[in-house]
């Protein structure tokens, strides 16, 4: 397909287990877009029942399925998005986010008059519900590159070679970053509060926080230190360390007190239960830290496919 053809937008969800909060994103996107806009949720590795669900749920919105057979993690799923659009830009949604009124036509007026330095852009993402939790994935004045509402030039994905495939083996951490380090070196990613949606509550649970809290840290751990390794110089611009041993100090001395600085007190106070939770992952979680010392000082390098890293973009 020429880019004289190609439409101008089309939309990437990746999804696993959640089509309770997929329905809500879906229907938000429904609302709002036209016919020119293709939508593919990317189906990565969700349980049978789930699948079910998720297939069904695009039958009804009218869009586009694909399920992968194997859980491979956000930025396998996003490469998978990427291969399937045809669209001068992609936008890049999680499953939990829903879009506001107004959104598409917003898209269409920013990228519509943008100058070619300028490669992507941020939307505003604005957090929601009451728990402890619910704010931490909010975007209101950009620079933070998440990839749960943002667009990016179809071209410069492919020129710098989608996300890295490496974090399949590294957990939902770093990617977004990581990506955002490789285009920046080719232009510009702006934030533009034209472009609004709204981060869902968190459903947070203490006994799986509590049973994944050694592979949630051991993950974010071994990400930050491949993303350190791999972009040693833009590394502080991304976090308020130099080094990744610098962000793995803060984590053994600090993380417990960081996650309750994040809060506010009178939320704290609201809120025992969720305080209780999160005091109790948060210092398990330092905990795990100490003892994975050796296993994350020592490692060598990412165990991972040399073919799972670079996607083959001309299939």
């Amino acid at each position: 397909m020429s880019d004289h053809n190609c439409p101008e937008i089309s939309v990437v969800i990746p999804t696993r287990n959640r089509s309770g909060y997929l329905e809500e994103c879906l229907s938000s996107l429904k609302n709002e877009i036209d016919e020119t806009v293709q939508v593919y949720v990317i189906d990565d590795g969700s349980c049978y029942k789930e699948k079910k669900k998720n297939s069904g749920l695009c039958d009804k919105f009218g869009f586009n399925y694909h399920n992968s057979s194997k859980n491979r993690g956000m930025a396998v799923a996003r490469n998978t998005g990427i291969k399937l659009s045809h669209s001068r830009w992609i936008a890049f949604l999680d499953d939990d986010v829903v879009v506001k009124n107004g959104w598409f036509d917003g898209c269409k007026e920013v990228v519509g008059d943008l100058h070619g330095d300028i490669l992507g852009v941020e939307g505003e993402v604005e957090g929601s519900g009451e728990g402890l939790w619910d704010r931490e994935v909010e975007n209101l004045s950009g620079g933070l590159f998440i990839t749960c509402h943002i667009l990016y030039r179809r071209s410069i994905l492919e020129m710098v070679g989608g996300f890295d495939e490496a974090f399949e083996y590294l957990g939902p951490f770093c990617e977004d970053q990581e990506i955002a380090v490789r285009i920046l070196q080719h232009g510009k990613i702006i934030f533009s509060p034209r472009i609004q949606a709204v981060h869902l509550p968190r459903d947070i649970r203490l006994m799986a926080l509590l049973k994944n809290s050694k592979k949630r840290i051991r993950g974010l751990l071994r990400a930050e230190r491949y993303f350190y390794n791999k972009h040693p110089g833009r590394y502080r611009d991304f976090r308020s360390a130099d080094t990744f041993g610098g962000t793995y100090r803060s984590v053994l001395l600090r993380h417990t007190v960081n996650a309750v600085r994040r809060r506010k007190i009178k939320n704290l106070l609201r809120k025992p239960f969720q305080t209780f939770t999160l005091l109790n992952s948060a210092l398990l979680e330092q905990l795990w830290a100490w003892v994975l010392i050796a296993e994350i000082v020592t490692e060598k390098k990412v165990k991972k496919k040399d073919s799972c890293t670079q996607p083959d973009w001309s299939k």
